[in-house]
């Protein structure tokens, strides 16, 4: 097979799995129920929020078990029965707290197996050169898709009710992932093909060999190991929980729900293009230095909310806020493979 049918085949899978990352841009777009639903069901904001922090913690304790059902089953197997889909809509018929509770457990279990966690193993193993910029490109959609919905969502919320909206949901996720199942494909060696741009067109490795470098048991070991996972902790941690709760926030403090559908809009555009650049930073200067890039945004994200957020504001005043929102974006897209 040819250079060029080598190249389409590996940007196919890419756009495969932009769309399934898409489906963790449901997460951000929870955040708009948190005051309908718990004021419909008559309980407080604190205690209705809980279900999102339950399937945050259960992407921590799913992602490990995926890992080890993924070679067993396959990639195909394992997005085709995520059962997160089905949890939103369900969503739509729920009446009490406590079933929220179980759902948080079932989506935050089932949702890294059809979105993150396939897209990576797909491009990590299609691209050998321009990774970084194709996994920007794939870990960037997860903010295309909370982008566009943040813009009409609350008003549907608003004009249809919040269990129309969690059907919704759940339909984006079932036509992102089920559809396209069956033409994933974990590894361009089932097809005869090498990753794009590999530099040699022979011995092409098994879609599971080992690579290069030190096992498992000792990276656990390894004191960067760790360094790692504190990083994407305290990252992901700082930016979950400003997406989670800033709509409730700033309806509070008398902002509409479409307004402040606007601002979380604005945020979800700076992480599309800042996770591209970053990705393309990547193959460029390698992963320190992309690292090092951004972490000034961090502080001056932080400077400009205290002086915001206490006050009434329209979301264009906010920009400036929105914009240094993806400071934890390199640990996305920064890995590579030994």
């Amino acid at each position: 097979m040819g250079i060029k049918e080598k190249s389409h085949r590996a940007w196919l899978q890419l756009a495969f799995s932009c769309l399934l990352v898409a489906t963790m841009g449901t997460t951000t777009l929870l955040s708009f129920f948190t005051l309908p639903v718990s004021t419909a069901l008559g309980v407080p904001r604190a205690a209705f929020t809980l279900y999102t922090s339950i399937m945050s913690l259960m992407v921590i304790v799913s992602m490990p078990f995926w890992g080890r059902m993924l070679p067993r089953i396959g990639i195909r197997a394992m997005v085709a029965i995520s059962g997160a889909g089905l949890s939103y809509l369900a969503m739509s018929q729920f009446t009490a707290l406590w079933q929220f509770y179980i759902a948080g457990i079932v989506v935050g279990f089932t949702l890294p197996a059809c979105s993150f966690l396939p897209a990576s193993v797909i491009v990590t193993n299609w691209f050998e050169k321009r990774r970084g910029t194709a996994m920007g490109i794939a870990m960037a959609f997860t903010g295309v898709y909370a982008a566009l919905a943040s813009t009409f969502l609350p008003g549907m919320i608003m004009k249809t009710g919040w269990p129309a909206a969690y059907l919704f949901l759940g339909m984006v996720v079932l036509v992102l992932t089920i559809p396209i199942a069956p033409f994933l494909r974990d590894h361009p060696s089932k097809m005869g093909l090498q990753p794009y741009g590999a530099r040699k067109e022979t011995g092409t490795p098994g879609p599971f060999a080992a690579p290069s470098g030190v096992s498992a048991a000792v990276a656990y070991r390894s004191g960067a190991f760790w360094l790692v996972c504190a990083g994407l902790l305290f990252g992901h941690a700082s930016i979950i929980g400003f997406i989670q709760h800033a709509p409730a926030h700033l309806t509070s403090k008398g902002i509409s729900p479409v307004e402040a559908g606007t601002f979380m809009s604005l945020c979800m555009l700076s992480l599309i293009g800042a996770k591209v650049i970053l990705g393309w930073l990547n193959d460029r200067i390698g992963t320190v230095g992309s690292n090092l890039v951004c972490l000034p945004s961090a502080p001056l994200r932080s400077s400009c909310l205290p002086g915001w957020a206490g006050r009434r504001s329209s979301p264009a005043s906010a920009r400036p806020c929105s914009l240094p929102m993806p400071s934890a974006t390199p640990t996305t897209v920064s890995f590579r493979r030994c």
